[in-house]
């Protein structure tokens, strides 16, 4: 992630804009692989609201045969990523955005759950002819920006200390939330 200032910064930028785009597409596109079964007026407010329709295009048009079929395996992958995934999205999003450097467990917890339940959908995406190079480009953004966390928090140390520190930190001016300026140190 390199000691640049900016490229961390991005970084930061970009994985707080991931973390909450991963909570509200999963909340409008990923639960509709469970709702029929457990929750069929919901999935019908979500139909009249037009969202099955997209996901359904999306399904034909892009080859994603698992959210066309929804086999159980994939089922019971989204309902750990409802239960987990989604609240630690919001939480980690706003943390993270804040720059707190407690978020750096649940962020590593964060990123291997992803990258656990990703494994057997980018498996079977992969090893079939029907998904088009841009499903599998989407479904690789949920492998890269968990990996891109998973490295941060990894080079952060064992105790997750250095997640937001630069050279200037290290002098003890501390991290600051994104958006906000550093004072100015004369």
């Amino acid at each position: 992630m390199g000691g640049n200032p900016a490229w961390r910064r991005a970084t930061d930028v970009l994985i707080v804009a991931y973390l909450l785009a991963h909570g509200v597409i999963a909340l409008a596109c990923d639960v509709q692989s469970i709702l029929p079964d457990f929750a069929p007026g919901l999935h019908a407010r979500y139909a009249a609201l037009g969202l099955v329709d997209v996901v359904q295009r999306w399904g034909r048009e892009q080859g994603d045969f698992l959210v066309l079929t929804n086999p159980p395996w994939f089922k019971a992958l989204i309902w750990g990523e409802l239960i987990y995934q989604v609240p630690s999205c919001f939480v980690l999003g706003a943390a993270w955005a804040r720059r707190r450097p407690g978020v750096w467990l649940p962020a590593l917890v964060y990123a291997v759950h992803v990258l656990s339940t990703m494994a057997p959908i980018f498996f079977e995406l992969c090893a079939d002819a029907r998904p088009t190079r841009t499903c599998l480009a989407v479904y690789a953004v949920w492998v890269a920006l968990p990996l891109v966390i998973l490295a941060r928090c990894v080079a952060a140390g064992p105790t997750g200390a250095r997640l937001f520190l630069r050279a200037a930190d290290d002098r003890g001016r501390g991290a600051q939330p994104l958006g906000q300026a550093k004072p100015k140190v004369r």
